[in-house]
C-alpha cells in the first residue's frame, strides 16, 4: 500500500511539473509570436511607404464598365 501511495504521489508531482513546463512553453510561444507580429507589421509598413502608389486606368474603369455591361445585358432581353 505504501508503494502505491508513493507511486501516486510521484505521478502527481510529475504531472504538476509537466503542466508547469507546458504553461511556460505556451507563454514563450505567445511572447515570440507577438514579437514576430510586431516585426512583420513594421516591415510591412516600411515596404508600403517605400512602394510607389500607382493607380492603373483599368482598375479605375472596371466597376463602371461592369455596371454598364450588366445594364446592357438586362436591356437586351
Amino acid at each position: 500500500m505504501v508503494g502505491t501511495d508513493s507511486l501516486i504521489s510521484f505521478h502527481k508531482q510529475d504531472m504538476a511539473a509537466l503542466r508547469h513546463q507546458s504553461r511556460q512553453a505556451r507563454l514563450g510561444r505567445t511572447v515570440k509570436s507577438r514579437e514576430l507580429t510586431k516585426e512583420f507589421k513594421a516591415l510591412r509598413s516600411k515596404l508600403a511607404s517605400e512602394m510607389p502608389v500607382s493607380v492603373k486606368g483599368a482598375s479605375l474603369f472596371r466597376t463602371p464598365v461592369a455596371f454598364f455591361m450588366t445594364v446592357l445585358g438586362i436591356l437586351s432581353f
